[in-house]
């Protein structure tokens, strides 16, 4: 279950884009309790979505229930950097906990149950960070919030790790702004204005002419290909929470918003070209998942 800004009883590990990304003021809220049996529990800030190989992570937040601490550290080009341990252990099995952290210009802030804990110098630019990754084997999360500036709003621009291929699924929730007019959401050969457009996902409550339609379409070399508009029904709803996957087959992308599917769109573009997400236009995110 998501709503605006939190996700709830995740399943672990949980890895997730980070609506946004990270800017100064931006805080992850992450509540949850380590069980008896359980020695290690990880909550990462990386540069992507990997886990094996792990992708840079510039906050690694690992406590360690058989070390009785809480170790922090970055990792770039498969390199570890120094670990720093000190302020004690402020985790308890079997006891809930909530962890905070702040991104502050210079630095990470972590408190701990109300309670600040340590500091976490950048090591690693804080604007290439676009994925949250908790991880415990038997832990458990009860939810995942953001808050602060960037937190929801959108444009959201951010790179696909490994990129795309059949059966990979790209989950995206979230909330048209009250007054919507509409919003897109792009599969994109790039990263920058004029890339190729392999899926154009463009929501239009009312925009010109059109109401209540989604368009699809793609774009190459600046030239838009034919639009298509023909749907079953419209799920969209200003201030409406939403829930849209989009599937990844051989011939084609397969979408579905809120558990029901909408439409299939033939590949015009090699999806093996395929590397950013952009999500734009009147909605706030909650959540932006690769799996």
């Amino acid at each position: 279950m998501a709503y605006a800004g939190s996700v709830v009883n995740p399943p672990l590990p949980y890895i997730g884009g980070i609506p946004g990304g990270m800017t100064d003021g931006r805080q992850i809220i992450v509540q949850g309790t380590v069980p008896f049996h359980e020695n290690a529990f990880t909550v990462n800030l990386q540069c992507g979505s990997s886990l094996n190989p792990q992708s840079d992570t510039a906050l690694h937040f690992n406590i360690r229930f058989n070390e009785n601490c809480a170790v922090r550290n970055s990792l770039q080009n498969g390199s570890w950097g120094s670990e720093e341990r000190t302020g004690g252990m402020p985790f308890q099995k079997n006891y809930p906990f909530e962890i905070i952290i702040l991104c502050q210009h210079h630095h990470y802030k972590v408190a701990v149950n109300g309670k600040h804990f340590c500091e976490f110098r950048h090591r690693i630019a804080k604007h290439q960070v676009n994925t949250l990754a908790v991880i415990s084997p038997a832990g458990q999360v009860s939810s995942i919030r953001f808050d602060g500036p960037g937190a929801g709003p959108v444009p959201l621009v951010t790179p696909i790790q490994g990129g795309i291929y059949p059966g990979k699924m790209i989950n995206i929730s979230g909330v048209p702004n009250p007054t919507a007019t509409r919003f897109t959401v792009n599969l994109q050969c790039g990263a920058y204005e004029g890339s190729d457009i392999a899926l154009h996902f463009d929501v239009r409550f009312q925009a010109g002419a059109d109401y209540n339609v989604v368009v699809r379409n793609s774009c190459q070399n600046g030239s838009w290909g034919a639009e298509e508009k023909q749907l079953p029904y419209f799920p969209f709803m200003p201030n409406a929470s939403f829930d849209m996957i989009v599937l990844v087959e051989q011939n084609q992308f397969k979408v579905a918003v809120n558990n029901q599917h909408l439409f299939a769109f033939s590949h015009r573009i090699p999806f093996q070209r395929v590397d950013s997400l952009i999500v734009k236009g009147d909605v706030r995110l909650s959540q932006v998942r690769f799996q």
